[in-house]
């Protein structure tokens, strides 16, 4: 548990920080991912911590107009899990203005196992619309990585989940503009070894990969 707004930012590449603000957020509330499209323009993916009391956690989307100095947390429009009963797994990518996030965890309330959630929305805008992304995973599973690639044609999402008895698979599919499932991609099976890792690997440093994702072209 901690207080105030977690993010630092600096003008003087790196030699000094000072802590962001924010306008409309309780104390208690992280941020797990950022991405910044433009030099004023950021979005990031944040959570509320004891949304509904101890051990429960409330997804947000927070915006800064001004280069990260200052955020306030944006309208999300869309049904979501009132809370989380885990911290989540989140990726979050920008092209030109327009942004996708994506927060994966177990359900809180209501009581209804994993769920993933795409949040899209511009880097300018008033607010964010949220989807549940139906991956029909196994009820134990909980994510442990994610990461999120787009371009003009849309995203590409891997996701590795791990379930009982402690044995992981790794989901990679495309995702439409919208953020709407287009298509899952072939995993070969068995899995390869450290598939996880390396798709993330690739999808971090990847998001012009437009070979990966012209398929998911709505």
């Amino acid at each position: 548990h901690h207080y105030g707004f977690p993010v630092l930012v600096t003008s003087d590449a790196g030699a000094t920080f000072r802590r962001a603000s924010i306008a409309n957020a309780p104390n208690d509330i992280s941020v797990l991912s950022i991405a910044c499209p433009s030099a004023s323009s950021c979005v990031a993916i944040a959570e509320h911590d004891f949304a509904l009391g101890y051990g429960s956690i409330a997804p947000a989307i927070a915006a800064s107009s001004d280069g990260g100095r200052s955020w306030h947390l944006v309208r999300v429009s869309g049904s979501q899990p009132k809370a989380l009963a885990t911290s989540p797994t989140t990726a979050l990518s920008c092209y030109d203005t327009r942004c996708v996030g994506v927060v994966s965890a177990s359900n809180l309330l209501p009581l209804t196992g994993l769920s993933t959630l795409v949040y899209t929305g511009t880097a300018t805008g008033s607010g964010f619309t949220v989807h549940q992304l139906h991956l029909a995973p196994p009820a134990s599973a909980l994510p442990i990585n994610a990461a999120l690639a787009c371009n003009r044609y849309g995203c590409l999402l891997s996701l590795t989940v791990t379930s009982l008895p402690l044995s992981s698979t790794t989901r990679v599919v495309a995702l439409a503009p919208s953020g709407t499932l287009h298509h899952e991609l072939t995993v070969p099976r068995p899995e390869p070894a450290g598939l996880g890792a390396t798709a993330s690997a690739y999808l971090a440093t990847a998001a012009t990969a437009s070979a990966w994702l012209v398929p998911a072209r709505a």
